[in-house]
């Protein structure tokens, strides 16, 4: 698989960016693959990881490669909502993301580690939205990140052009934990160990109920009660078989 290495293990799959030379930028059958690699992963595993080899997690995507869009149509259809899918395959997978970021993670890559249920990040690490530069407004960005660190944080990344270092993405929600430089694979492990010894069932439910969290009202207080009822009876289930 040209530019994404794949690792599939019983209960983890990962994905490795490994675009060393271009920072590790997207072209668009690369945000293609990823797409189908993160959708298929959940047919079996209990999480994704996604890493970018070398210095950098990611750089956005690569301009250079988009190719000619005659029209703003095609230009929506063929690479724009490809962009928006992938947002859409880590958000609405039925298993988490996680991303494992070092050294610098711009625009679409930024957007990426933002999406993901959990974000791991080294003391390198650097975050940007640095579309405005090119007076260009981050919109595909903004809806991947918006219900992740809210309003007036993605209003300051947008309009600041600001690399923002791991520990002020952590205050504003963008990344979960830092670790010391060389200490990404230890954390990982960390979190895999504990996540895959739980039951894929209650995995899933976490994710599936997240999707609804910021909805308030009867049906999403509902929706918890049956989640876990699910789970507690499938359990039962499985100690009287």
């Amino acid at each position: 698989m040209k530019d994404i290495a794949l690792d599939r293990q019983p209960q983890v799959v990962t994905l490795t960016l490994t675009r060393e030379h271009a920072g590790n930028m997207f072209d668009l059958p690369m945000i293609h693959e990823m797409t189908r690699q993160i959708q298929a992963a959940a047919d079996h595993a209990h999480c994704v990881v996604i890493r970018g080899a070398g210095p950098d997690f990611c750089r956005g995507r690569d301009p250079g490669t988009a190719g000619p869009h005659p029209t703003p149509m095609a230009l929506r259809d063929n690479l724009l909502s490809p962009i928006m899918g992938l947002y859409d395959a880590i958000k609405f997978s039925k298993i988490p993301v996680i991303a494992v970021v070092q050294g610098q993670a711009l625009g679409l890559g930024c957007a990426i580690a933002g999406v993901c249920d959990l974000t791991i990040a080294d003391e390198s690490a650097l975050f940007q939205l640095p579309e405005m530069e090119y007076h260009l407004p981050p919109t595909l960005a903004i809806s991947a990140i918006l219900d992740k660190i809210g309003k007036k944080s993605t209003a300051w990344m947008a309009y600041t052009l600001d690399k923002l270092d791991a520990y002020r993405a952590r205050e504003m929600g963008l990344v979960n934990t830092v670790v010391p430089v060389g200490q990404l694979d230890a954390e990982l492990q960390r979190v895999l160990t504990t996540l895959t010894q739980r039951d894929l069932m209650a995995v899933m439910a976490v994710k599936e109920y997240l999707n609804f969290a910021p909805e308030t009202g009867l049906a999403v207080r509902s929706m918890a009660s049956n989640l876990l009822a699910l789970a507690l009876s499938t359990q039962a289930a499985r100690k009287n078989s």
